[in-house]
């Protein structure tokens, strides 16, 4: 039983890290989306 709890545990904190990364996948596409607009916005001209 003790086995068991503790891969339950396991499974837990790695369900925790993965919805961090997810999380912060999306906070920095969503950064970086607005960072690109907002650098559009001041040098519209330039283009990469």
């Amino acid at each position: 039983m003790k086995d068991h709890l503790k891969t339950y545990d396991r499974n837990k904190k790695m369900n925790f890290i993965l919805i961090i990364v997810i999380a912060g996948f999306h906070c920095m596409q969503a950064a970086f989306i607005l960072f690109t607009r907002a650098l559009k916005k001041i040098k519209p001209s330039t283009r990469r």
